[in-house]
């Protein structure tokens, strides 16, 4: 009985330390209605019914009574709030009493322990309570390896000395265990570092090239709601101005109910736009100067960190990349596969760059190569023969003029009549292409941003996105800007890559995965297009430079004069926009942790799992036996709980030589009487009554 008490003790001090903090975090839920005080309070019911189940030896009423708990209250209350708050305390308390009952349960008690660690030592401001608890959990753990009821004991006087100390009168200054945190810090980062790579690992054995972890992929299907992901993709390494760079991954025309399908794959070089693009500049007769206040060389190092993908990810503007990459992967890359690029950065909000793109439009011209190559040598210092050849050259404007024509971008089998009625009255003030999806871009940056909605149960998402749900992500967003272009008459086609935030210092996280538009302006080519309300505006990072004059040096661009008609003129009101960014910069260490945390719950769930149906199948097998074999089990069960009594060397000759080892007198003669019955059941024939099934039952519970 003395060695019972202590193990109820020490059952009980170490289902509250498991307990306690474990509530207190899912308390910090959103959404599900979690009360700590109505948990706390359900549980410690919970726990003083099954102790006192427990030392009245019916333990099996535990059971059998706590899961009516609930349905109690809920008939008492008729409140679903108090059913809710009653069912996870439950669930917690019987995920706990169930670990206990495990035979190998020291080996498995850590796991939570070390889970509510990750969660709980980095924070400043940790309860007390929830202090002491975990410092019991841990302790509990330690202990768990000792023999003996020494174990008990040791734990009996641990709570005493916290309790003592929460009552020691502290210090002005808090202790900041800096040392502490330090070394927890780094063997996070150690395990992060691991982690990835392990997880990075896994992906390239499925097979599966879509970077589906990141957001980004190579598929253009249409998904349901989607989350970020802080994993580090890729390194973009640049020396230019610090604004976003959008990289392009992969690009889609033909869209239908489930998405854009049909990848284009593109058989001229990557650095094919800068041909149609010197033309645009000869059409414009842009000078050096002018070119200098929306355009700019620049370069950069790519490096492909967790990311496992085909797709060459390059600004639209590239012109210079490793020859061997010129056009294309042709496989699948790696992490630690690595480029430099030399490309243009342009500010697409100069009223210089959208006088070119009007002027390509309305003057559209084919200038020779060597008079392409005098521009590029004098707006840039480009040797145009380094990235085109003069055979290429032409190549490049013929292929690309025969975009505007390609009827697969034009293609207007998603468009219903309101939203060609729509794309008419937007666009009917407008006299250029280039006025009609500034002017499309704006209204759409109206819609709330919302990455929660999924239209996939829509014919027609594209409508349900305009017309019903009004809000949606970028997928959505640039579908719908796509519709809108064609329904105007204008080329228009899907992206999909990354957007590189200068904020994050060269990292390009999985959140950075995003989707936009292309459209093909006449006599210059593809140019990109922001429709997503929760990413900047390119009017937020303007350059803002205009011409030198003899008056005045480099100022801030002026507002637009009357002879340049303002795009977001009689549009509807906006909606409100989330204040939120999809652009995060990166993840917080905690993050990190609760991540792997949670993967870490996961695993313990699906071990749980096996473990319940491995042990509901045992008694399911061991009620089809009959009561001579279900004897013979059960004695076979006894006897290996009774040989970690033996000395060590010691065996048992017969099941008689167990009886020294029990120290209760009434434990032994009962046992005595069951073996007798056993040996008459074993050797002299007799039938396995039902009571001495129960009783060899009874007593492998008595025994532990």
């Amino acid at each position: 009985m003395k060695e019972r008490m202590w193990k109820y003790i020490y059952d009980g001090f170490l289902i509250l330390a498991l307990a306690v903090p474990t509530l207190e975090l899912l308390s910090e839920i959103e959404g599900p209605g979690f009360q700590r005080e109505f948990m706390l309070l359900y549980f410690a019911a919970y726990f003083l019914l099954a102790l006192v189940l427990e030392t009245k030896d019916k333990s099996i009423w535990t059971y059998r009574l706590l899961p009516a708990f609930p349905i109690v209250v809920l008939i008492i209350s008729r409140d679903f709030v108090l059913l809710w708050n009653s069912l996870v305390p439950l669930a917690v308390f019987a995920a706990l009493l169930f670990m206990l009952r495990l035979p190998y349960n020291k080996w498995i008690i850590p796991v939570p322990v070390i889970v509510l660690l990750i969660f709980f030592v980095p924070r400043d401001n940790m309860p007390v309570y929830v202090a002491g608890c975990l410092i019991l959990a841990a302790a509990a753990a330690v202990s768990g390896f000792l023999k003996g009821v020494h174990r008990e004991r040791w734990i009996i006087l641990l709570v005493l000395a916290v309790g003592i100390s929460c009552f020691i009168p502290s210090g002005e200054e808090p202790i900041r265990w800096e040392g502490i945190k330090g070394m927890i810090y780094r063997i996070g980062d150690f395990f992060e570092t691991k982690w990835k790579d392990l997880s990075y690992f896994f992906a390239g054995l499925s097979g599966d090239e879509d970077v589906a972890y990141t957001g980004y992929s190579m598929s253009g299907g249409l998904s349901g709601g989607v989350s970020g992901s802080s994993r580090e993709e890729m390194y973009f390494y640049t020396q230019g101005r610090r604004q976003p760079v959008y990289l392009n991954g992969v690009v889609f025309a033909k869209l239908g109910k489930d998405g854009f399908t049909e990848r284009i794959e593109s058989e001229l070089p990557v650095n094919a736009w800068l041909a149609l693009y010197l033309n645009a500049l000869a059409a414009g007769d842009v000078s050096r100067e002018e070119a200098a206040c929306f355009s700019r060389v620049e370069r950069a190092d790519v490096i492909y960190a967790y990311m496992r993908t085909s797709d060459l990810l390059l600004p639209a503007s590239t012109f210079r990349i490793d020859n061997d990459l010129k056009y294309g992967l042709g496989e699948t890359v790696k992490k630690g596969f690595q480029y430099d690029i030399g490309y243009l950065s342009f500010d697409v909000s100069s009223r210089y760059f959208k006088r070119l793109v009007e002027n390509a439009e309305k003057n559209s011209i084919i200038i020779s190569y060597e008079e392409a190559k005098k521009l590029a040598a004098d707006n840039y210092n480009l040797t145009l023969a380094y990235y085109l050849t003069e055979d290429e050259y032409y190549k490049c404007i013929e292929a690309l003029q025969e975009m505007d024509s390609d009827p697969v971008y034009r293609d207007t089998s998603m468009v219903t009549d309101r939203m060609q009625r729509l794309a008419d009255s937007l666009s009917e003030d407008c006299t250029t292409d280039m006025q009609k999806a500034l002017k499309i871009e704006a209204y759409l940056r109206q819609y709330e941003y919302d990455m929660s909605v999924d239209l996939r149960d829509y014919d027609n998402y594209v409508d349900a996105f305009l017309f019903e749900k009004q809000k949606g992500y970028c997928v959505h967003y640039a579908s719908a800007m796509v519709c809108l272009l064609r329904a105007c008459g204008i080329p228009a086609r899907y992206v999909q890559g990354f957007i590189y935030n200068p904020d994050n210092d060269g990292v390009i996280y999985g959140n950075n995965a995003h989707a936009w538009v292309e459209a093909y302006m006449s006599g210059i080519g593809w140019i990109r297009f922001e429709p997503t309300a929760a990413i900047q505006s390119p009017d937020t990072y303007a350059w803002r430079l205009r011409l030198r004059t003899a008056e005045d040096d480099l100022e801030p661009e002026e507002e637009p004069g009357e002879d340049e008609p303002e795009v977001g003129k009689d549009i509807p009101e906006p909606v409100v926009l989330p204040t939120e960014n999809t652009e995060e910069e990166g993840t917080s260490f905690i993050e990190v942790l609760r991540t792997i945390g949670l993967y870490l719950l996961g695993l313990i769930g699906m071990a749980g799992i096996v473990i319940a149906i491995y042990l509901l199948v045992r008694r399911i097998i061991y009620n089809r036996l009959t009561p001579e074999q279900k004897l013979m089990h059960d004695v076979q069960t006894l006897s290996r709980r009774l040989d970690g009594r033996l000395k060590p060397g010691e065996k048992a000759g017969s099941v008689f030589d167990y009886l020294p080892l029990i120290e209760e007198e009434s434990c032994r003669r009962d046992m005595e009487e069951l073996f007798k019955g056993y040996y008459r059941v074993r050797f002299r024939g007799d039938a396995a009554d039902e009571s001495l099934v129960k009783g060899m039952r009874g007593m492998i519970k008595r025994i532990r």
